[in-house]
């Protein structure tokens, strides 16, 4: 019987959420400077997110 090995891998790599994280924060934030009486509500899930 042959062993076998896959790279198959379920979701994304720790590195991917974090690169994902940095590009999300700065999309939320230039877009914040745009859609101000939005600003609360996107502070508030900024911070949840980091609290993870």
């Amino acid at each position: 019987m042959r062993c076998r090995h896959s790279d198959f891998w379920v979701g994304l790599s720790p590195e991917a959420w974090l690169n994902g994280m940095d590009v999300a924060t700065l999309w939320l934030e230039s877009w914040l400077q745009l859609s101000g009486n939005k600003q609360p509500y996107l502070q508030q899930g900024l911070h949840a997110a980091f609290r993870l």
